[in-house]
């Protein structure tokens, strides 16, 4: 596994530096001195690169010194499933962010802002089917991929799925930075909310185990957006919060917790709880996802 990890990472890396090349970006026009500025732009972004993998590694680095081994085998399991729609969201960005700088580009604030909105809106609504059952019966998605033994996992996969949603409602408040030309910001910020995590995952992870490294790396996701978010209003005055989360607020994540808890009340299974949360998380974010495709 590690092997054939390294491996893709290794090819992705080496054809996207064959394409820079090929398409001139680490030169300059024929006859001309070679343009140094893309290099030079690069410390922003190395640094944000760096901080993202610190991220994604120093609450199992942490639980893997503060706590017992069966602790980060569970953790591990509800952290790979949160990756998973982590992963996701990180798909729409791909997309957004080329948007976003173009409109920057072209100095249209009002559009940046609406694509801004639309994206947010649709993003969180396409990944909130998946994530209300990993919020709301995570037992049953636990029992259903890795067997009884790790359904202890199952607040774990709760809290990451919680800060994730929360992130996700937030926006791409980094991308719109990056698109505007604060990348070093955006890195200042992440290393704020990593510190913050470390922080918390090591002072919580001795005595709650897992659930205490959640807690952290949970504190490190919303701390960042919400630094981000900050500075996108002072930048842009774009606001994090808008009536376009309403349909998917109101629309599908309201029914679902709704009917999720009288299923719970009304003692039904697990599997049964599980079912029906996602059935109306579903209709409720299709609604919402053609509402936000509409705009």
């Amino acid at each position: 596994m590690g092997l054939g990890f390294a491996a893709g990472a290794v090819l992705a890396e080496a054809a996207l530096a064959a394409y820079a090349a090929a398409r001139g970006w680490l030169r300059g026009g024929e006859g001309t001195a070679r343009d140094g500025g893309l290099l030079r732009a690069l410390p922003p972004f190395a640094a944000g690169t760096l901080l993202g993998q610190a991220g994604q590694w120093f609450d199992v680095l942490l639980l893997g010194a503060l706590a017992p081994a069966a602790a980060v085998g569970a953790y591990g399991l509800a952290r790979g499933v949160e990756r998973v729609l982590e992963l996701v969201s990180e798909v729409a960005s791909h997309r957004f962010l080329p948007t976003a700088t173009s409109l920057h580009a072209l100095a249209e604030p009002a559009a940046l802002a609406a694509a801004y909105r639309q994206t947010r809106s649709l993003v969180l609504a396409l990944l909130w089917p998946p994530a209300a059952i990993c919020l709301l019966a995570p037992r049953a998605v636990l029992q259903a991929l890795f067997g009884s033994r790790y359904t202890a996992a199952a607040p774990v996969l709760s809290l990451l799925c919680g800060a994730l949603l929360v992130s996700v409602a937030l926006g791409y408040n980094d991308r719109v930075l990056i698109a505007c030309g604060c990348a070093a910001a955006v890195s200042r910020r992440s290393a704020l909310g990593l510190l913050l995590g470390i922080a918390v995952a090591a002072l919580l992870t001795p005595s709650l185990a897992g659930l205490g490294t959640a807690a952290g790396w949970a504190a490190m996701t919303v701390s960042q957006n919400l630094l981000w978010a900050r500075r996108l209003w002072q930048e842009n005055r774009i606001s994090p919060w808008g009536r376009d989360l309403a349909p998917v607020l109101l629309g599908a994540i309201a029914p679902t917790a709704v009917a999720a808890a009288a299923a719970s009340a009304a003692g039904w299974s697990e599997v049964a709880v599980a079912l029906t949360t996602g059935s109306v998380a579903a209709v409720g974010a299709a609604a919402a996802a053609l509402r936000a495709l509409r705009r």
